[in-house]
């Protein structure tokens, strides 16, 4: 197989990825790669699973996929014991007895006792985190065996967080932006000592490749494995990614052995089974376009807390969160049904206090504080609320959150209340085919250096 060079670009990939396709690795286990069929999706031919529902009202269009299950049972899988572990990982995860299915079988051995490239992606809620610790913990173990060196220096390097060049050189493990990464590494000579320090690179979100920050990705990449040849010195690779096509290009572009070290679980590993429902409103106006959305929102969320289903909604900007929120309240209160909205006043506690200091805090932090607990009994629940738009929801059950669009599907379905978990997306009818095709994995990740080429030529 032919080897690229460290500054090819992602797109270069795709020219071998015919070939690539038609092999088998060990560690993929991808069940939707043949399985979609054409179907007529708001006026455009779109391929969704063989299972998919389409439901049509003179509203919107909907199409539904049911959930994914495994045939054979994961509780059989043997699974990996703290007590197994050597003296640095049973003080790492000191709290775990054992790990899930997905951190066990496979990829256990190759990310703790290996020095392996490797690309992993799994549903949300499958522990992804105690896989970039097994990493972590692999490297320094080694180096601090070595330089007998203090492994429990962890710093912070973003926009809300400096850190001086003394500071950086004295931490064991940086958590840091793409951005800020790459300020530090375009210095070159100047902080090589620095860059030198790296033995291992955790890039968490591979499938932001295919954004606007994208570049920056790519031209980290490309520098990390320029480093590797110059130096002469071994720089681990670990990627994690939500959902994307081409895993096969993504793994050659970040030097990741798919026999060993590419990691592929599709939605039927997921914690929580999860139904996935796509709705396109049909109205081009967009005055009724929004009023259709909110009375097809309204609709939907009444039905799930009617069947004792706990509900969280995500709007497309920071400032509808409010207005949203404000018309379930008042639609609910016109029809009667605020009772379906508020916490059950039949819960006893002995204290409920809600503190929101700020704004921010309130609007980013208290969704899941909002949800009334079934287990939690409470007599009185005193809300001390300085934002004025949450003191006139709490006392109905709502509040306000914010995210990123392609995180707001894993957030159904919790895997120590839920068996099971549903996510609908309304969207507008134009966009409905590239919100199905995004998130049933149909969508590639491509290059996107040659839009900032000047850029990084210059760097």
């Amino acid at each position: 197989m032919e080897h690229l060079k460290p500054n090819e670009s992602l797109t270069k990939l795709a020219r071998s990825a015919a070939v690539f396709t038609q092999q088998q690795y060990p560690h993929v286990h991808d069940s939707q790669k043949e399985v979609h069929a054409k179907m007529m999706i708001c006026g455009q031919p779109t391929n969704v699973p063989n299972d998919a529902i389409k439901k049509s009202t003179q509203t919107y269009d909907e199409i539904t996929i049911p959930s994914r299950k495994l045939t054979q049972k994961i509780d059989f899988v043997p699974r990996t014991k703290v007590s197994t572990m050597d003296k640095i990982g049973k003080m790492v995860f000191k709290d775990i007895e054992s790990f899930n299915h997905i951190q066990s079988s496979e990829v256990y051995p190759v990310a703790y006792h290996t020095n392996e490239n490797m690309l992993i992606c799994a549903p949300t809620g499958a522990g992804k985190p105690n896989i970039a610790l097994y990493t972590s913990k692999r490297v320094n173990g080694r180096y601090a065996a070595v330089s007998q060196r203090n492994c429990g220096n962890v710093k912070e390097l973003t926009g809300d967080m400096q850190l001086s060049r003394k500071e950086i050189v004295e931490t064991q493990m940086l958590v840091t932006t793409p951005e800020k990464w790459d300020v530090i590494t375009r210095k070159g000579t100047n902080d090589g000592e620095l860059t030198s320090l790296l033995k291992l690179l955790i890039l968490d979100e591979v499938h932001l490749l295919n954004s606007n920050r994208g570049p920056v990705i790519e031209a980290l990449v490309a520098r990390t494995l320029r480093q590797v040849v110059n130096s002469e010195n071994m720089i681990r690779i670990v990627g994690f990614f939500a959902t994307l096509p081409n895993y096969i290009d993504v793994a050659h572009f970040l030097r990741v052995n798919p026999q060993i070290g590419l990691f592929y679980f599709d939605l039927r590993y997921r914690s929580v089974p999860l139904t996935q429902t796509f709705i396109g409103i049909k109205s081009t106006k967009q005055i009724q376009t929004t009023i259709d959305t909110d009375e097809t929102c309204f609709t939907k969320v009444v039905d799930f807390l009617r069947g004792g289903h706990q509900v969280m909604i995500f709007v497309h900007a920071r400032n509808q969160t409010n207005k949203t929120a404000n018309f379930f309240k008042e639609t609910a209160g016109k029809r009667n049904l605020l009772h379906l909205f508020e916490p059950d006043k039949n819960f006893k506690a002995k204290k409920a206090v809600w503190n929101v200091k700020n704004k921010s805090a309130g609007k980013r932090n208290l969704l899941h504080l909002f949800e009334p607990d079934k287990n939690f009994k409470a007599k009185k629940a005193v809300w001390n609320v300085k934002n004025k738009s949450l003191e006139n929801l709490l006392p109905f059950g709502l509040g306000v959150h914010h995210a990123d669009v392609m995180q707001i599907f894993g957030r159904a379905g919790c895997p120590q209340f839920d068996t099971s978990g549903t996510a609908i997306i309304i969207t507008t009818y134009d966009k409905m085919n590239f919100y199905l095709s995004a998130m049933t994995n149909q969508i590639p990740v491509e290059s996107k250096l040659l839009n900032a080429l000047t850029d990084n030529l210059n760097a």
